[in-house]
């Protein structure tokens, strides 16, 4: 399957088409979502679709304590209700966000993926948000539940509590995530930010999407990766 030009950096469209000759039978892809897949993050609009007061809460545990502290808070922060409450919030909310167009499909990253799939490799979403918090999204990408990673909020019955349980799915947890359910690093990796930095150095071939985070655009020049400008 031909990789379509569109936005694409010559450079970078010339070695994603040189990957996609190989078989890729037995190999793993791995992507983050927000920000990565999308351009946008489905997990804060989501918080701020529970309130302002709400996100305001994250801010300020982001600034005061870093990403250790508010990402499993931000996934966190979508329990207390019912599985089905919390489908149909995620999907209304997921919805009035591509309409207002806060949230946008990257057609690069989705032509990416069905051509990694259309060569045989396993491709994954590993995200730092609730994983049931990207699952409408990421099905528009062609990912089935059980190919999405993320953090998951401890169920009881139909109803799902304010705790994170298992890993979590930020920076090295990424990669054990990916890991666990693979058994393997991944061979492709491809992320936005400094906290997929891990995932990144773990695979065998690289791509930045690059927002300007001057930390992570270090290491990409200095190791090789390859670096593609966030697409908008």
């Amino acid at each position: 399957m031909t990789l379509p030009r569109r936005r694409w950096l010559p450079a970078v469209h010339a070695e994603l088409e040189a990957l996609l000759s190989e078989d890729g039978a037995g190999r793993v892809a791995a992507f983050d979502f927000d920000q990565t897949c999308l351009t946008g993050d489905i997990g804060e609009s989501l918080l701020k679709a529970l309130g302002p007061e709400v996100f305001a809460e994250y801010e300020r545990l982001d600034e005061e304590e870093g990403h250790e502290v508010s990402y499993p808070w931000c996934a966190a922060a979508l329990g207390g209700q019912s599985i089905a409450e919390l489908t149909n919030f995620v999907g209304v909310t997921s919805g009035r966000c591509l309409g207002d167009l806060s949230i946008r499909i990257r057609p690069e990253i989705v032509d990416l993926q069905q051509a990694l799939r259309a060569r045989g490799w396993d491709v994954w979403v590993v995200t730092a948000s609730a994983r049931r918090a990207v699952l409408p999204l990421a099905a528009m990408y062609g990912f089935a539940p059980d190919h999405v990673l993320g953090m998951e909020l401890r169920e009881e019955g139909n109803w799902i509590h304010r705790e994170v349980v298992g890993r979590i799915t930020y920076r090295q947890g990424k990669v054990d995530a990916v890991r666990g359910a693979t058994g393997r690093t991944p061979d492709f990796a491809a992320g936005d930010s400094i906290t997929d930095l891990e995932l990144l150095q773990s695979a065998t071939h690289r791509l930045l999407l690059d927002r300007g985070a001057p930390h992570v655009n270090e290491h990409a020049v200095e190791e090789g990766w390859w670096v593609q400008p966030a697409f908008q």
